[in-house]
């Protein structure tokens, strides 16, 4: 048994401090701890990593049951090890079969994370996706946290955002060198991705409907919405053997044609078809600690903007909201993500709204927005991971409460927040009280 020694508690943050050798955690790694024993004095024992350790807390937790926690920070410079709390299940508490074959995969999931980006396929997501129910609160909470934190970590280990790796397979599609293909090229990467320099809220708006992530919807909208005009015409199935005898083929609708994952599916047909050689080997790509990786060819570039678009479809799913990159042509940008959930218990008739930006800049690193809008209301929160960008942040808050009023909205709060995963545990709050256990090294 390892001894801890408790250095304090307050507010629900449990501070310990051990002699012996240190546990080996990760940021953002799910843990579980097996309760042990409830002790007389009120301290209770856990199993965690191999290690016994008693420690005292408000936190109820029952004998014999396995609680989960989430790893926020780690013992160095003075840190704590910080670990929050994310609820617990009776021991032996027993899973359908959906969910049995859901914990299976994701253990898969969780192996190939480990083992790197490549060992992630599209048909583990697809089957991962496949495997949901339909209402994603119905997923034991530590399963559903712990499918948020790989799905998350599988897109981090890509090395290169995906508007990079986009660049890089259209010029391999259209060299530039060949003739007419520079304003070809220029026109297809415009069409996809958008100019920082000529960002405004339509042109972002059109772009975010085209990354992929709302695909299926689109194609079932407009499936939908083709059999109500064929039964409002009263279409009978003779007329379109028809009309396709006159050499016209159907329009493709704007949704689907400008989509990215409507055209790399059209170009992994293209391959398989022979029209296309994906065995043409690409440039070398990064790997998730900056190295360079082995050149990839053209067909596994596409199966993995693919998959990357499927994990991100399948982190709406879990998240309850529209989880997407930001489409950017932005040299700064190393990588970027955008989530936005509508509705939910905090609103007043439905009428909260929630949008939260991440952000990897190459001259200032990490950068996380919350935008929060409840009925008419503003409330805005940032973190930034340079200290000068931060204490611009603050230093300009009522710069930017002015600029709300001039436009005419109303902004309440602004936050400069000192802890990133605030902003993250905030858009994806769960509804249960969260509580912070903390081990000092």
């Amino acid at each position: 048994m390892i001894n801890f020694k408790i250095v304090s508690f307050d507010n629900g943050v449990l501070s310990l401090e051990k002699s012996g050798k240190p546990l080996q955690f990760k940021v953002g790694e799910v843990v579980s701890a097996n309760v042990l024993e409830n002790l007389p004095s009120g301290s209770i024992e856990l199993k965690i990593k191999g290690s016994v350790i008693t420690a005292q807390t408000s936190i109820p937790m029952e004998k014999d049951s396995t609680a989960y926690f989430k790893v926020t920070s780690l013992p160095v410079d003075g840190q704590q090890l910080t670990l929050k709390y994310l609820g617990s299940e009776p021991k032996g508490q027993g899973l359908d079969a959906k969910s049995q074959a859901l914990a299976l995969l994701i253990k898969t999931l969780s192996s190939a994370v480990s083992s790197g980006a490549e060992k992630v396929d599209s048909a583990l997501i697809q089957n991962l996706i496949k495997s949901l129910p339909a209402d994603a609160s119905d997923i034991p909470r530590d399963m559903r946290m712990q499918l948020q934190t790989l799905l998350t970590d599988s897109l981090k280990s890509a090395g290169q955002s995906i508007g990079a790796r986009l660049d890089a397979l259209i010029g391999q599609l259209l060299p530039k060198s060949s003739e007419g293909a520079a304003g070809q090229q220029s026109l297809l990467k415009n069409g996809l991705m958008l100019d920082i320099e000529r960002l405004m809220a339509g042109s972002l708006k059109a772009s975010l409907a085209n990354t992929g992530v709302s695909f299926e919807a689109k194609l079932r909208a407009e499936a939908l919405s083709s059999l109500l005009k064929t039964l409002t015409l009263q279409q009978t199935a003779a007329d379109l053997p028809t009309a396709a005898q006159g050499g016209k083929s159907a329009a493709v609708p704007d949704s689907i044609r400008h989509d990215l994952k409507a055209l790399l599916l059209g170009l992994k047909a293209a391959m398989a078809d022979g029209q296309i050689d994906g065995s043409v080997k690409t440039g070398a790509g990064l790997q998730g600690d900056g190295a360079k990786a082995a050149p990839q060819t053209l067909a596994q570039q596409v199966n993995g903007l693919l998959k990357d678009i499927e994990t991100f479809q399948l982190l709406s799913k879990t998240t309850e909201s529209f989880y997407t990159f930001l489409p950017l042509d932005w040299k700064q940008l190393r990588e970027g993500d955008i989530a936005f959930k509508q509705g939910g218990r905090m609103g007043i008739c439905g009428g909260l709204s929630t949008c939260r930006i991440n952000l990897n800049l190459e001259e200032y690193g990490r950068i996380s927005v919350l935008v929060i809008k409840n009925g008419a209301d503003y409330a805005v929160s940032f973190w930034a991971e340079d200290p000068a960008l931060k204490a611009r942040m603050t230093e300009h808050a009522e710069d930017l409460k002015k600029t709300f009023r001039q436009g005419g909205l109303s902004l309440l709060s602004v936050q400069v927040l000192d802890v990133p995963d605030a902003i993250h545990d905030q858009f994806n709050r769960i509804e249960a009280p969260e509580t912070m256990v903390s081990v000092k090294a």
